[in-house]
């Protein structure tokens, strides 16, 4: 289907989604570049150096994109900065909330601890990988889940970040699945 706002997109016959493509510029420097006293080198393709990443559109069964779903993500789009902001600060609250000991204790190199212990800093230790539109909805717009690639901890490098928002409020954070899991339960 060539979508008005979306694009191209192809359903998955298996998860009933759309499948496309966003461009994220304001997501394009987060990458992986530090570990506990680890520099790694950037190895991401060349499109998610350039800000584009996998997009699903989670759909119900034989339907299309919903206005909701439009509305979303033309909010994204319209306040891409403005979300991403909202997006990194709780992400580096999540992290100071669980992680930031360990990583303080582990670190040899305190300098580093403290850059990375700011809202861009901590972009370099998560990597963004797909963009999650929602068909659950609240005053007219579509949740929205940012999945990240994360080495934090051994068992975040198994499954992921997640992060669910709605416009740019942070709703939930957590393994990935929070990011394409809806819990109907953590909105209220």
């Amino acid at each position: 289907m060539n979508h008005p706002v979306f694009g191209s997109l192809t359903r998955d016959s298996l998860t009933h989604a759309w499948i496309g493509e966003v461009k994220l510029p304001t997501l394009a420097g987060c990458y992986v570049r530090w570990i506990p006293n680890v520099e790694c080198p950037d190895e991401r393709d060349e499109k998610r150096k350039r800000g584009i990443f996998d997009l699903n559109i989670l759909c119900r069964r034989g339907r299309e994109p919903s206005p909701e779903q439009v509305a979303a993500y033309t909010y994204l789009l319209d306040n891409e900065t403005k979300v991403t902001d909202s997006l990194m600060t709780g992400i580096l609250r999540h992290f100071h909330e669980l992680w930031f000991e360990d990583w303080e204790a582990e670190w040899k190199d305190k300098r580093l601890v403290q850059s990375i212990d700011t809202v861009t800093g901590i972009r370099e230790t998560v990597s963004f990988l797909v963009l999650y539109v929602h068909a659950e909805a609240k005053e007219g717009q579509s949740y929205i889940g940012f999945d990240f690639g994360c080495d934090w901890h051994p068992h975040l490098s198994e499954h992921n970040l997640g992060v669910l928002m709605h416009r740019e409020r942070v709703v939930a954070t957590g393994q990935a699945e929070t990011a394409f899991e809806f819990q109907g339960e953590i909105l209220e």
